[in-house]
């Protein structure tokens, strides 16, 4: 009798450790429609490439939320500038809104494995609403007034002066190099004419 009780317990306690690594691992989840909170990722580009390493001053920035979310509701992205926008400490330089629901992703970068089933909200800053040095954007989701979820991405702007590996801003460096060596040389050509020739 204490051997058929002790192999229950056993079971049991191999069961409930089954259970447990199972909803840790996420693989009792399926994103929201499971009960779980949503997952989301925000990403950021400005040409359509991806990549938001390449932003430039006076680029048009686009906001990608990914998520896991697909119910009624929407997001509320908003901008800002470290270390503060010039409407004030806090205050977002620019807020824009996506009404029209979740779709099928366009982001062209990597979309995150577990975004699955992933969907997307986007929306498009105005071009002068990020200066040159560290921006960030959030993303809020929101039903009424229950907050789904959000996220937030940071992601630096440069200027043209600081994007040597660009071949724009490598054709300016050689350039620039060029124009200093035919200055040097033009000035000394014209500083040897006007010297007397009697040594």
């Amino acid at each position: 009798m204490t051997t058929n009780v002790g192999q229950r317990i056993a079971l049991l306690a191999i069961g409930i450790g089954a259970l447990a690594f199972l909803v840790s691992s996420g693989a009792l989840q399926s994103g929201y429609a499971a009960g779980g909170e949503p997952k989301t990722w925000l990403r950021v580009d400005n040409d359509g490439d991806g990549d938001d390493s390449d932003i430039l001053v006076g680029d048009a920035v686009t906001a990608y939320l990914l998520t896991t979310y697909n119910g009624p509701g929407i997001v509320t992205f908003r901008g800002f500038h470290a270390p503060d926008c010039s409407n004030g400490g806090g205050i977002p330089c620019e807020t824009v809104v996506d009404n029209d629901g979740a779709t099928a992703p366009t982001y062209a970068g990597d979309i995150p494995g577990a975004c699955d089933p992933c969907f997307e909200y986007k929306v498009t800053f105005s071009p002068n609403t990020f200066v040159f040095g560290d921006d960030h954007i959030d993303a809020t989701i929101t039903n009424g007034d229950t907050v789904i979820g959000g996220n937030a991405n940071g992601f630096t702007e440069h200027s043209f002066s600081v994007i040597p590996e660009s071949p724009i801003g490598i054709a300016a460096l050689v350039m620039s190099a060029f124009a200093a060596l035919g200055g040097f040389m033009f000035l000394r050509s014209r500083k040897s004419l006007s010297l007397p020739n009697n040594l």
